[in-house]
């Protein structure tokens, strides 16, 4: 709601947990001018398929504070479905659209205990919107085509963890088995082997 009432062509987005640098936005108008890009984040130059690489199925915590957009050439929005990842996918989506350009140290990322980050998800809810996330990626972003494999056997081997250290060590192994047929990866293997392991001891 707020791109679409802005005034401005330029419009800029801070988290309250975070710090602008002071010239964050100085510098990056000027990299929006030089590249013609529709969009300026923080970080240092990358192709398209890498940026995407890194915000699907890379660690990239979030980068809103970073955002800066130009809104003469952006038409996407944030989509409000989700409750985690609706930053990656705007930048995924606007990056695709009118390309991005980088601009590094822009801002300070801080956390405070009652944060979405911090509070985290159930296991449900993270399930839930990690396989809306997928499938938003997976029908908006082209480039991000070749990574749903690596994605899902991610989410898939979280869920595991997450269920893992609940002690539901069979669902938990369900999520393995199911992440390792999307992919094989050895972290995977490995927890799947731990969580078998986990079933048949004792309980005491």
């Amino acid at each position: 709601m707020g791109l679409d009432r802005a005034e401005t062509r330029y419009v800029a987005f801070l988290d309250a947990d975070d710090l602008w640098e002071p010239d964050k936005l100085v510098r990056q108008l000027r990299a929006l001018e030089r590249s013609g890009a529709g969009l300026c984040i923080q970080g240092r130059p990358t192709p398209l398929d890498d940026l995407v690489y890194r915000l699907f199925v890379g660690d990239v915590p979030d980068v809103t504070s970073s955002i800066l957009v130009d809104t003469s050439r952006v038409s996407v929005r944030f989509e409000e479905a989700l409750e985690n990842g609706e930053d990656l996918l705007f930048v995924m989506e606007t990056a695709s659209e009118a390309g991005a350009c980088f601009v590094p140290d822009l801002f300070t990322r801080r956390q405070h205990e009652s944060s979405l980050t911090a509070t985290g998800f159930t296991v449900e809810e993270y399930r839930t919107y990690g396989k809306l996330f997928g499938r938003l990626v997976s029908e908006r972003v082209p480039a991000a085509q070749p990574y749903l494999p690596i994605y899902y056997n991610q989410l898939y081997t979280e869920l595991g963890l997450l269920e893992h250290r609940r002690r539901n060590d069979a669902r938990a192994t369900a999520y393995f088995r199911r992440a390792l047929q999307i992919t094989f990866h050895p972290y995977t293997l490995a927890y799947l082997l731990r969580s078998l392991v986990y079933r048949r001891l004792p309980l005491r």
